[in-house]
């Protein structure tokens, strides 16, 4: 999880299809964005085990709320393309 008004901030505008590359003092890895959606905090499948190397980025939702805690998330799933 991240902060919507910080670093997550870019978020706001990605779409499926786009690329993010992480970086770890292990190296770069790259994942392909699968899917963009907005769920309440409540909902458990959020974040569902998969066979795959998925990343999932979440924040608060809507990034333009000068309301904190918000109780919406915004959630990018990606699945791994490389490292």
């Amino acid at each position: 999880m991240g902060h919507r008004d910080t670093h997550f901030a870019i978020l706001e505008a990605i779409q499926p299809g786009e690329l993010i590359e992480v970086e770890t003092r292990y190296g770069k890895t790259l994942y392909r964005v699968d899917a963009v959606r907005i769920a309440h905090e409540s909902q458990a499948d959020v974040v569902e085990e998969t066979l795959s190397s998925t990343l999932t980025l979440i924040t608060c939702y809507p990034f333009n709320s000068v309301q904190a805690g918000t109780d919406m998330r915004f959630i990018v799933t990606a699945n791994k393309i490389s490292e």
